[in-house]
């Protein structure tokens, strides 16, 4: 079987002169049958959001393995808003399942 597969971490951090940096505070994955569907999903998703490349390290050679989207946002506390810079580090695999047990 293949499909695509959308792994996101959701991080956020507060607004505002801190110490604190980036926490995550969610994964999830989304898998879709066509490329065609990723695209609809992430647009859906982070339409309004600022993206920024994602770059991993292999063997010396740099290469793109997914984007940052940032966004701002607000939480409901303790009848207190407090804001929020949101990051979600999303990557896209293209994945082929092939069944290796029989269970026969």
């Amino acid at each position: 079987m293949k499909y695509y597969k959308i792994s996101i971490t959701k991080t956020a951090k507060p607004f505002g002169k801190t110490d604190e940096g980036y926490q995550e505070y969610d994964d999830g994955v989304v898998c879709l049958k066509t490329k065609k569907l990723v695209r609809e999903e992430l647009k859906k998703l982070y339409s309004n959001c600022k993206k920024v490349k994602m770059y991993n390290d292999r063997n010396g050679q740099s290469f793109q393995c997914g984007n940052v989207y940032c966004y701002n946002g607000k939480e409901h506390d303790g009848g207190v808003y407090k804001h929020y810079h949101y990051q979600d580090w999303v990557t896209v695999n293209h994945v082929t399942e092939n069944n290796i047990i029989n269970l026969k």
